[in-house]
């Protein structure tokens, strides 16, 4: 709004005291205080200024999700298979407590390190082995090559499940297969997301699944996109006030003034929509991490 009374020459003579100029442009503030100090018919009513201030905020979450550059979703499900295959293990070899005992064998794959693997022998029962439970995680090790990487950094994300026993490469070969698979227990350490330059608040111990961060770089990158934008809102919010103060008897007018207000309430949905779309995948990911 400053730059915009700089911009009117009826206005740009006016210059406001520090804690005036906070108050009349600071996104909360601006929210609250009627803005008597500019013409009528540019003011903004409560439930316009509301509205501007969600969109806003919106916007911003928007774009912070979409610079923060997740993959968490993608990541969590795959470890998800840890859990499925000592399942599968459990019910192949019950009612003996075959899996999830530790070897002590130690794998490197795509760049990381696992220490912690459980050996899931292949059913010697045809009957058992017809059921597939043991080649979908012997399929999961023939998978290990299409794991994607990690942005910015060329190892592969700590996602594998289950690596092949008959070589310490861990590649599964089907001369090998018989002598059984080495998976993943479920409680190793999952990949999540990095940010460009983040600051980790809570802990950087990768055994932890949840960890609190932000990135100042990515948040001014949203910042830097979000204020123009909403500065097109406002003006945009000013035009359809200075129509009300047009000739109301005017058919024409009445009918685009409604039309410009439908758009600005549908903006807002959308944003809303996105925003809440957004936080449910992101809470989705905690929910499954923290299991």
């Amino acid at each position: 709004m400053w730059l915009y009374r700089f911009a009117n020459p009826e206005t740009r003579g006016q210059i406001p005291t520090l804690g005036n100029f906070l108050k009349w442009n600071h996104d909360v503030t601006m929210v609250y205080y009627e803005q008597t100090y500019l013409p009528y018919e540019e003011r903004l009513s409560l439930l316009k200024r509301v509205l501007k201030f969600v969109l806003y905020l919106g916007l911003l979450m928007i774009f912070v999700y979409v610079f923060s550059d997740v993959h968490d979703g993608y990541y969590s499900s795959m470890c998800d298979r840890r859990e499925k295959c000592l399942r599968n293990c459990a019910s192949d070899y019950y009612p003996r407590v075959l899996c999830g005992t530790e070897t002590g064998l130690t794998l490197s794959y795509g760049r990381n390190t696992y220490s912690h693997l459980y050996y899931y022998p292949m059913p010697s029962t045809t009957a058992i082995l017809s059921e597939g439970r043991f080649y979908e995680c012997a399929n999961y090790a023939r998978e290990n090559a299409e794991v994607d990487k990690v942005p910015r950094s060329g190892r592969q994300a700590r996602v594998h499940t289950c690596f092949g026993y008959c070589n310490s490469t861990g590649v599964v070969s089907e001369e090998c297969i018989s002598e059984g698979i080495a998976c993943v227990v479920s409680s190793d350490a999952c990949e999540f997301s990095v940010q460009l330059d983040e600051y980790v608040l809570s802990s950087d111990d990768p055994e932890k699944k949840e960890s609190a961060a932000f990135s100042p770089l990515v948040g001014l990158i949203a910042l830097a996109i979000t204020m123009p934008l909403q500065l097109v809102f406002e003006l945009y919010c000013i035009y359809i006030s200075k129509l009300k103060t047009t000739d109301k008897d005017d058919g024409w007018v009445t009918l685009k003034n409604t039309v410009l207000q439908f758009v600005l309430a549908a903006i807002v949905v959308v944003v809303l929509c996105y925003d809440v779309y957004f936080l449910i995948d992101v809470h989705t990911v905690r929910l499954r991490a923290s299991k």
